[in-house]
């Protein structure tokens, strides 16, 4: 909901806010067999049962302004959010004997709010109909408390009594301020855009009255993209960039979260963000209603982030989960791509990448090396059958990969939405269908000291999703665009 206010022939106001609730259930069985030798006829068998559910308010209230000249594209803008989180989360998990007697039994719970603001202001100024230069400043600032409790179910009380060990009180505060500016013209047939972002963040987590780990640091993210005409239709481009992405919140959580009986996480909250190198080269050819793009792509990811496993040190048939800076990854390859209108409502989008892939470093006091040859498809249809109704079908493969401490097989996706607005597009009305044939199937395996791991995973599929949005206020601000400046992915913006 907002509300506008025009101040003039070029200048608006608008205060505007949202409020909202979430609910999130998930439910599964696990089958465990455990061998206490190498006598397969020894076997002891174990059914563990495992819920979880999620649920909290959320509200965000905004300020937004912006000024026009008399020039196109020549404006400011600025914004101002505050936001807020509130999270409640308990899992339980129950270990059965095969004949449905309860062996053991924990329950955990989280809780805690999150809250922040962002500010952000930007300017664009064009000098011709070629040449512009946008600039801004942008603030995110976040802080979240974290309250974990654990439970075990003693059962000579038939009650779960709280287990104040394994029980802790987060802190996570993250402060990220940048400031960045574009410059983008043609001279002749060459087109270009020069980038630069600089960066300044400052992050602490940790448990109550310990000591918190701590990132404080300045980034650099220069950009630059070039495009060559070589004929009508046709254009050869070359681009660099510089990108970060940021580990999930709660990749970073100090403590310990069970799983199940035999699995157990932690997060790391020293965890460095990944900054990756991107160079690439390509040819696009327009021809009529055709796009044809062929692309050559080396990338390379420093701290590469990854899961990975090792033997809980304090109970015995136990899996530790953590989450590493492992090293890094190269990928060296290219991609193909067509995006064709076969009639006036239907248009395809067909993606094939190949690449050579290897990631190597130092794991658990170990130097490691793996490559794989990888390779994906995409097709994406896109119908509009009527005006106000849309419908997407896509279908895709991801070939196995090498990790750094085992192999993911690939798997096939299925997906269809279709969307339908009403009331002069105020109203819509979304239904999903995810993995539609049931082959969204995910297989692991790793292998470390003391340990091998194998996991398949089959998913309930389909799975339907319905979502009904009414717009109460049209209004919108022109969008800019990417600064193309390193801000790749704002993982952390989820705390917790």
């Amino acid at each position: 909901m907002s509300l506008d206010i025009n101040l003039g022939h070029w200048d608006v106001l608008s205060f505007g806010g949202r409020f909202g609730n979430r609910n999130m259930e998930r439910g599964f069985d696990l089958d465990y067999k455990e061998w206490t030798s190498l006598n397969q006829n020894d076997v002891l068998a174990y059914v563990s049962k495992d819920n979880w559910d999620r649920s909290g308010d959320h509200y965000a209230v905004n300020v937004d302004y912006q000024h026009k000249w008399p020039q196109k594209n020549h404006e400011f803008t600025a914004q101002v959010i505050y936001e807020c989180r509130n999270g409640e989360e308990e899992s339980l998990n129950e270990l059965f004997e095969l004949d449905g007697q309860l062996i053991k039994s924990q329950k955990s719970t989280e809780d805690g709010p999150g809250k922040g603001w962002r500010i952000k202001l930007d300017y664009s100024h064009p000098f011709s109909e070629n040449t512009k230069l946008e600039t801004g400043y942008q603030s995110r600032i976040r802080h979240a408390d974290k309250e974990n409790k654990v439970y075990y179910y003693d059962l000579n009380q038939n009650a779960f009594v709280f287990q104040p060990r394994f029980s802790h009180f987060a802190e996570y505060k993250r402060n990220i301020h940048s400031v960045y500016t574009t410059l983008s013209s043609k001279w002749k047939k060459l087109g270009y855009q020069l980038g630069l972002r600089g960066e300044y963040t400052y992050r602490t987590i940790g448990l109550k009255d310990s000591a918190a780990a701590k990132i404080d640091r300045f980034d650099i993210f220069p950009t630059a993209h070039f495009s060559f005409e070589i004929a009508p239709g046709r254009q050869i481009m070359a681009s660099y960039t510089r990108r970060i992405h940021r580990a999930r919140g709660w990749f970073l959580e100090p403590f310990y979260t069970w799983g199940d009986a035999y699995n157990v996480t932690r997060g790391n909250p020293g965890l460095k963000p990944e900054y990756i190198n991107s160079y690439e080269m390509g040819h696009q050819i327009f021809i009529k209603k055709t796009l044809v793009s062929l692309e050559a792509f080396y990338r390379i990811t420093n701290n590469k982030v990854e899961r990975v496993r090792s033997v809980y040190p304090y109970k015995e048939n136990v899996l530790l989960h953590t989450y590493e800076n492992v090293g890094k990854d190269y990928a060296l390859g290219a991609e193909f791509l067509v995006n064709r209108d076969i009639v006036k409502w239907w248009n395809i989008n067909y993606m094939a990448s190949a690449f050579q892939y290897k990631v190597e470093g130092r794991l658990l006091n170990q130097d490691f090396s793996k490559e794989s040859f990888n390779w994906g498809l995409r097709l994406n249809n896109d119908f509009r059958p009527a005006k106000n109704t849309r419908v997407q079908f896509n279908l895709g493969y991801r070939s196995p990969t090498v990790t750094s401490q085992g192999r993911s097989e690939g798997f096939f996706t299925s997906d269809l939405a279709i969307k339908q607005q009403l009331m002069d597009r105020k109203l819509s009305l979304t239904l999903q269908i995810r993995d539609l044939f049931n082959t969204m199937r995910h297989e692991y395996t790793s292998e470390g000291n003391g340990f091998y791991y194998y996991r398949y995973m089959d998913f309930p599929s389909p799975m339907v999703s319905f979502t009904i949005s009414y717009i109460f206020n049209n209004f919108k601000q022109e969008r800019k665009r990417s600064n193309g400046n390193g801000d790749e992915d704002m993982g952390g913006e989820e705390l917790f």
